[in-house]
């Protein structure tokens, strides 16, 4: 009578959409309690709120997240960090062209909801630039 499925940014994935049009679907939102469980136990899983019209007739829901990620040894030195980070943000296309649900995609806003492990210096130094604000559990280690 269910099952469960991550979706694609703030939409459901395919698979689920092909569900949805055979099979009348609900998604069901995480509850307050549920989530602050996830954040205390389970502190490498984001929790993000997912808006309406995430599918046809889907309201607004709560659930659990991660990002697909690329990670640097903490010894890469910060320029080229930095330019690898410029070049992936910069242009979106290999991506998009990899993998499609992320065509439109703000991927430096996803990085900084969904990230859970903090960012390379450079990767940081390239993300403040851009005017975005890192979060305190993604800022660099120092």
């Amino acid at each position: 009578m269910g099952y469960a499925k991550s979706g694609v940014g703030n939409r459901l994935d395919g698979s689920t959409m092909d569900i949805a049009t055979f099979t009348p679907i609900s998604v069901l939102s995480l509850s307050d309690e549920q989530a602050e469980t996830l954040r205390a136990e389970m502190p490498d899983v984001a929790i993000v709120d997912i808006p309406e019209g995430a599918g046809e007739g889907i309201p607004a829901y709560s659930t659990w997240a991660f990002g697909v990620a690329v990670h640097a040894h903490p010894d890469l030195d910060e320029e080229t960090a930095y330019q690898i980070v410029k070049a992936v943000m910069e242009n979106p296309e290999p991506q998009a062209n990899a993998f499609s649900a992320v065509r439109d995609a703000d991927l430096a806003g996803m990085t900084l909801e969904v990230g859970t492990v903090p960012l390379h210096a450079g990767a940081a130094r390239y993300f403040e630039e851009q005017g975005h604000e890192i979060p305190d559990a993604l800022k660099p280690a120092q």
